[in-house]
């Protein structure tokens, strides 16, 4: 498992390199006003590089539409995490 933030044309470049199947490619955009919420409920800042609005937009405008993109902005981490799960499990063969 991979887990970081890939934006931009990086995005597509990355999920080229990895071989190993099933490859999911997973996309979190909550609503800006959301992530920027949550970032000052942080004890750390995960935005050293960018402003929060400067690396919404570059997923919002630069970053092709590869994958499961899901707005988290009214889910808990555990909503989250079912969400991903059930929109990435494999087809039940019909009978």
């Amino acid at each position: 498992m991979l887990e970081d933030v890939v934006a931009g044309d990086d995005l597509p470049h990355l999920a080229g390199l990895v071989r190993r199947r099933p490859l999911h490619v997973v996309v979190l955009v909550p609503r800006l006003e959301v992530v920027a919420a949550r970032d000052t409920e942080r004890e750390s800042t995960g935005y050293r590089h960018w402003s929060v609005a400067g690396l919404y937009d570059i997923f919002a405008t630069q970053t092709p539409r590869i994958g499961l993109w899901l707005d988290t902005s009214e889910q808990t981490p555990d909503q989250t995490v079912d969400s991903i799960l059930e929109r990435t499990a494999p087809a039940t063969p019909r009978t």
